[in-house]
């Protein structure tokens, strides 16, 4: 019995590693290529190890990369607090307050989950247009501050974690509602909120069709859009790509390892 869990064990741990290599093997030639010395002609080439940064000083001098590296911190951060923020006071309201039209509100913003979001895209490009928005930081703010999704998931949080007597002790005791929110709920849902910040901070960093259509102007493109015009401006030079690309992944990668286990926290809240 020992012997066939022993091997089990073996097999899983194996196969765990293949899907590993899969899934980082392209990561892990995208940085090799990117502080690669020499010219990349062949799979070969990639392990030549001959480590310089030339590639990302270079990419950093011919091309707009920090102007767009500004643009994507700018809105992914903006987008990323006041989302959360604003998603907390929703998702506060439709889980603990009675109101007329409670749950018809609520399956409407379960419905806008069901729709692709490129769907809404062309929409709000024409209402963004009229507003004279296009080529500023406007339509990531309106759009991504404004989250179904971190409603959802927060309302899901908050019944889960805030018990309703607490609330109304408060009340007794003479909390208005905003310090009820700030001093009981909020330090209660912080994992909750840190779970939803990373979503958007993962969705929004690498968000590129959106960024693609509200931006006409190079100085305004964030990094996916800049990256896709490098890609196609600069093919050729693969080394020169590839430290584009590495820049771009960077952040997701190391908010992903830093914070995985609220993303898994995340999924768990969502089938529950």
């Amino acid at each position: 019995m020992t012997a066939v869990r022993y091997t089990k064990n073996i097999l899983i741990y194996v196969c765990l590693i293949i899907l590993a290599v899969i899934f980082a093997g392209p990561f892990i030639a995208m940085f090799l290529v990117a502080f690669q010395a020499n010219p990349v002609t062949s799979a070969r080439d990639i392990f030549n190890l001959n480590f310089t940064l030339s590639n990302f000083i270079r990419v950093f001098n011919e091309s707009r990369l920090a102007r767009w590296f500004l643009n994507s911190v700018i809105t992914t951060g903006v987008v990323t607090v006041f989302g959360t923020f604003f998603s907390s006071l929703s998702a506060y309201v439709m889980a603990k307050k009675d109101f007329p039209g409670k749950e018809l509100i609520f399956w409407l913003f379960l419905a806008v989950l069901m729709f692709p979001a490129h769907a809404w895209i062309i929409p709000m490009f024409i209402q963004m247009s009229r507003m004279g928005l296009v080529n500023t930081y406007w339509p990531f703010f309106l759009s991504g501050t404004s989250s179904a999704f971190g409603i959802f998931l927060l309302r899901q949080y908050i019944e889960q974690n805030v018990v309703s007597d607490i609330l109304e002790a408060a009340r007794i005791d003479g909390c208005g509602e905003f310090r009820t929110y700030f001093h009981i709920v909020l330090p209660t849902i912080i994992p909750g909120l840190i779970t939803l910040a990373i979503f958007l901070f993962i969705q929004w960093w690498g968000q590129f069709m959106f960024a693609l259509i509200m931006t006409t102007s190079g100085d305004m493109y964030t990094l996916p859009v800049g990256v896709a015009l490098i890609r196609g401006v600069a093919q050729s030079n693969l080394r020169f790509v590839m430290a584009t690309t590495a820049v771009a992944v960077l952040p997701s990668i190391v908010v992903f390892i830093f914070f995985q286990n609220y993303l898994m926290r995340g999924v768990v809240m969502q089938l529950d």
